[in-house]
């Protein structure tokens, strides 16, 4: 006898902790498999904490995977409601499983579902009357909660401001250990003036808890009880450690905790203000500060961002807003040096936290190195455009792969609509007979569920006609770079227009990535189409590397001269980047390259009337 492999499925999708109730489903699911001669592997029991509305999800997507690859023969879950609360989400799971021969065993039916009619409507009444309980549990919340709320109660996640801790009935805030924290922070920033980068620093400095680190105690101390009582088992422990853990963060004081605090000066002044269901309710509470102080921090986070923005110019450079760090994934933004300020730099924003202990470690880079290693490359791309289309082809085919992907789904969906389409007809044809009491409640039931069947059906096919990829950029359009690099070679090679480069970039979406390789060497990597497309060097000072170029893509290299930006050198000599503008004899007159943005369609007439 062949051995059947089966998968056990459980799942909730409560806020709160409710691992006991999914525990029970796979105790039960891995009874059942042993009762009806089912084997489940270890690797095949999948825990879910996910809404059963959704038809992507984490843990049940590895199942579907199981099925198509014909891994499993059968899937036991305990109830119906575990595994869908959306009848169109609950026939499509039970269809591919029909369609690759998987079982479905529910525990509750203590059998399988069978590919029959009258099992495939039990299945579908179920999966309509939890989806309708759903609501009706959602609407009761509600309910509650408003007239919790009306009657001057709480109401919200419970944990409470920092600063504030939940009086012993729950249905308020009282005075906590770090109120004193929450007045020195709202005066420093809304009195004195100080920079919340500072009032950061000096919290971080003294040892001061943060908000994180409160909620990671609050959070484990109740796993702890659980864990000791009996209602968690050590993966799910850990588990619910590594939540916790996440909620902890860096464990750092950082501006946007301080922010955090000042946005709630209000409620610091002693009114607490939430909402149920769109609509306000204040609670009173204990005050940190007066109306006057908060008053004074309101004024200052109108005003305080002009006051304390440092001076960039990132519009006067090719790549700001379009790097970021090979290290540690935060952008990079434009800024002067602190110790030379005459100079502009590209800086990594996880700089800022090197103060705080994990910093990221990427030097600046002098803004004319890395522009002038942009203008070679967009040089290179208008010069040779058979890159460009060979770059354009290959994401167009992922791209049309994964539109055929969903185009099949699609097409899967119409045939339900049409199969759907069809039983509502003939519902509707059977509710026009002479049909006693009891048949036209049936008909009645039957003829709502299909109606909300054809409802969610269309959908889930508008949801995934807007998944479907277009092109970003038209064939045609390259072509016209590639045309506008022939004609205008000369200008490519001098012009010192910093529009002109800049609007090349936007319009070919160039973006970067700078970092260090293994051999300790920075470079950065151009992006076009999704893909690094090329790797240029630079040493450690921010200077050129002689023959730097390596290709970032496969079979492609390539080595270009060098040519050194002439908004860096005018710069230099003293005229500026206005001057260096003004000098340019093309500066007068539309470039095509922002052409191609604003009106794409009229590229030829306006490369035409600028030769």
């Amino acid at each position: 006898m062949n051995t059947l492999l089966a998968a056990v499925y459980g799942r909730t999708s409560k806020e709160t902790d409710d691992a006991y109730s999914v525990s029970s489903q796979i105790d039960a699911g891995l009874l059942y498999a042993r009762t009806n001669g089912l084997v489940v592997p270890d690797q095949y029991v999948f825990r879910e904490d996910y809404t059963g509305r959704a038809l992507d999800r984490p843990a049940y997507g590895k199942i579907r995977t199981l099925i198509k690859q014909q891994k499993i023969k059968a899937v036991i879950i305990y109830a119906t409601d575990r595994l869908a609360r959306k009848v169109s989400v609950g026939e499509i799971f039970l269809d591919e499983m029909v369609e690759y021969g998987v079982e479905l065993h529910i525990v509750a039916w203590g059998t399988n579902v069978k590919n029959t009619p009258e099992d495939k409507l039990r299945f579908n009444f179920e999966t309509t009357f939890s989806s309708f309980e759903r609501d009706k549990i959602v609407e009761r919340t509600r309910r509650g909660k408003m007239k919790k709320a009306t009657q001057g109660g709480l109401v919200g996640n419970m944990r409470p401001l920092y600063g504030y801790a939940l009086n012993e009935h729950k249905t308020g805030y009282v005075l906590g250990e770090y109120a004193p924290i929450v007045r020195e922070v709202l005066l420093a920033y809304g009195v004195q003036h100080i920079n919340p980068s500072k009032i950061a620093k000096t919290l971080q400095a003294r040892g001061i808890k943060t908000p994180g680190a409160i909620h990671y105690d609050d959070l484990m101390a109740g796993y702890k009880r659980k864990y000791e009582a009996g209602r968690l088992d050590e993966e799910q422990y850990r588990q619910k450690q590594q939540y916790a853990s996440r909620q902890l963060g860096q464990n750092l004081w950082l501006p946007n905790n301080i922010y955090i605090i000042l946005r709630n000066h209000q409620a610091y002044a002693g009114d607490y203000e939430f909402s149920v269901n769109g609509q306000p309710f204040h609670l009173p509470i204990p005050p940190i500060i007066s109306q006057e102080e908060a008053a004074a921090v309101a004024h200052m986070l109108s005003v305080g961002k002009r006051r304390f923005a440092r001076k960039t110019a990132p519009d006067s450079y090719l790549m700001s807003r379009r790097l970021t760090c090979g290290i540690c994934s935060y952008s990079y933004r434009v800024a002067p040096k602190a110790r030379d300020p005459f100079y502009f730099y590209y800086r990594c924003s996880g700089q800022r936290r090197r103060n705080m202990g994990n910093g990221c470690t990427n030097p600046c880079v002098r803004g004319e190195v890395i522009d002038e290693l942009t203008q070679r490359f967009v040089k290179e791309l208008l010069l040779h455009p058979d890159r460009l289309f060979r770059w354009w082809q290959l994401q167009h085919e992922q791209d049309t792969r994964a539109n055929e992907e969903m185009q099949q789904q699609i097409v899967d969906i119409d045939r339900r609509l049409e199969e759907v389409q069809g039983k509502f007809n003939r519902t509707l044809d059977r509710l026009t007979d002479n049909l006693d009491a009891d048949e036209v409640a049936y008909y009645t039931q039957q003829r709502d569920a299909l109606k909300q069947l054809l409802t969610e059906y269309r959908d889930e096919q508008a949801g995934l006609v807007q998944k479907l990829i277009v092109t970003s950029v038209d064939p045609q359009v390259i072509q016209n770079f590639g045309n506008m690099g022939k004609e205008y070679r000369e200008t490519l090679e001098t012009s010192t227009d910093i529009t002109f480069w800049r609007g090349l970039v936007d319009d070919l979406d160039i973006t970067g990535i700078i970092g260090i390789d293994e051999e300790h060497r920075r470079y950065i990597d151009f992006v076009v189409f999704g893909q690094p497309r090329k790797r240029e060097y630079f040493d450690a000072t921010g200077h050129l590397e002689p023959s730097s170029t390596r290709n970032a893509g496969p079979g492609r290299s390539t080595e270009l001269a060098g040519h050194r930006l002439g908004v860096g050198a005018a710069r230099r000599s003293g005229g500026g980047l206005a001057a260096a503008r003004r000098s340019h004899p093309l500066y007068t007159r539309p470039l095509p390259a922002l052409a191609f943005r604003r009106h794409p369609q009229r590229f030829a007439v306006s490369r035409g009337s600028s030769g």
